[in-house]
């Protein structure tokens, strides 16, 4: 049987947080996918890392000019899938064994665009091998909410899965460079206004790491999520799940959780229903407003890997570049 879901992965010089959630694809009981590995212009080792792991279902593919950033290599591998359906995975998140599973179980049944839940871990402090999971995605979410929510709400993307068909139609994900809000929300809007059929998933399905680790935070292994895939490669991911509830419930009662809920000002209509009624966005009028021009390419870059990007590649021309040379 040939793959059902292509899974896109962006990275950057971090092959021990790759390996980690390419093992949780691995762990999936689900098993008909491909994994595509988009490397950032990776200069490390990330590709032999991944080979040793010896799954024929996992491909790499190096940029030769780095976007710095996700957006761009995500929209890479989206152009390169030819499976029905396309599931993203961030090179520092973990899958738990039922994800893909639950998502073609909905995707099956008609719907385009799928978000599993989420739970978001932090807090290691001076133990270097403790987390704690502080909140989870909510039960039941929708695309309208979406847009009035904290980034959060509808973070992160390894719990996002779509019909190639209405990705073909959003088309390739905004990068930070070319507007005023980050590209994962930009690309929810994008998406919202093509009004696709939306599923949210009731079980925790995808662990987040919210990577609160000082600068340049590539530079740290990521050593702290190695007893999460290993519970889950050893069949416990039951007994993980109820280490999970009883850390949300912690989390919760010291009131360390983020907020999730929608927010509308003074009881305000929504963005939803602005942007249907006529056409305003009221993200970027506030932010215009303000006067905040700002692009987050540089500023993430550096957070992330200590190296900056004075100029990102031109999409199109890398992605000739990448089918050229691959096929």
């Amino acid at each position: 049987m040939g793959a059902v879901f292509t899974v896109v992965m962006a990275t950057y010089n971090r092959p021990g947080t790759v390996l980690r959630a390419a093992r949780s694809a691995i762990a999936q009981s689900f098993t008909d996918w491909t994994l595509l590995v988009i490397g950032d212009a990776c200069t490390d080792d990330t590709g032999a890392w991944l080979a040793e792991l010896g799954e024929p279902r996992i491909r790499f593919i190096n940029l030769p000019q780095r976007f710095g950033e996700q957006a761009g290599p995500n929209s890479i591998g989206v152009a390169l899938a030819r499976t029905p359906y396309v599931a993203f995975l961030n090179h520092d998140d973990i899958w738990l064994p039922h994800h893909l599973e639950d998502a073609h179980t909905r995707m099956s049944a008609g719907a385009e665009l799928y978000w599993a839940r989420a739970a978001f871990f932090t807090g290691r402090g001076p133990r270097d091998d403790a987390v704690l999971f502080c909140e989870a995605s909510p039960e039941q979410r929708s695309l309208d909410e979406a847009l009035d929510a904290p980034l959060q709400y509808s973070e992160p993307m390894s719990s996002w899965v779509a019909t190639r068909g209405l990705l073909e139609r959003a088309g390739r994900m905004p990068l930070s460079g070319e507007g005023r809000i980050v590209p994962i929300e930009a690309y929810l809007r994008r998406l919202w206004a093509l009004d696709p059929r939306f599923e949210a998933g009731r079980r925790l399905a995808v662990l987040k790491d919210r990577v609160q680790l000082p600068p340049p935070i590539y530079g740290h292994p990521g050593d702290y999520a190695e007893p999460l895939i290993e519970a889950i490669e050893d069949g416990r991911s039951a007994g993980l799940l109820e280490r999970i509830e009883d850390d949300l419930a912690l989390a919760s009662a010291i009131r360390m959780a983020l907020p999730m809920q929608a927010h509308r000002p003074g009881g305000s209509a929504s963005s939803a229903d602005l942007r249907r009624g006529v056409g305003l966005e009221l993200d970027r009028l506030q932010l215009a407003a303000r006067g905040r021009p700002w692009t987050l390419t540089g500023e993430m870059a550096v957070r992330r890997t200590g190296l900056a990007v004075d100029s990102q590649p031109d999409f199109d021309a890398m992605l000739e570049i990448v089918k050229a040379g691959h096929g």
